[in-house]
């Protein structure tokens, strides 16, 4: 399992309501590949939209959902100019192992 913390958000004038990471990668699971979805995509990527969902202090994924949203963050083309846009897809092609951060204490 992986995890990272769901910070908050303040972005300037987006087009919707992002308030925190989980709304960030939303965004970005919701995209669509190149080429469309097929059903196994669909399917992985909508688990992971209800994870997010429920998300509060950190989203927590399956390896293989965590590989997913950081493939899709590594295909997304943002539509602003922002750093916190770039502390979020840093922390995400970073995400943790979440049994070693608790071991950590974190």
């Amino acid at each position: 399992m992986k995890q990272m913390v769901n910070k908050s958000l303040v972005l300037e004038g987006a087009a919707e309501e992002l308030n925190n990471y989980a709304d960030l990668a939303k965004l970005v699971i919701s995209s669509k590949p190149e080429g469309g979805y097929d059903l196994e995509t669909m399917e992985l990527r909508l688990k992971i939209r209800k994870k997010l969902d429920k998300s509060t202090t950190h989203i927590v994924l399956e390896d293989a959902e965590a590989a997913e949203l950081q493939k899709a963050e590594k295909l997304f083309k943002w539509g602003a100019l922002d750093e916190q846009l770039v502390d979020f897809c840093k922390e995400v092609r970073s995400m943790s192992d979440a049994k070693n951060d608790k071991a950590k204490g974190k």
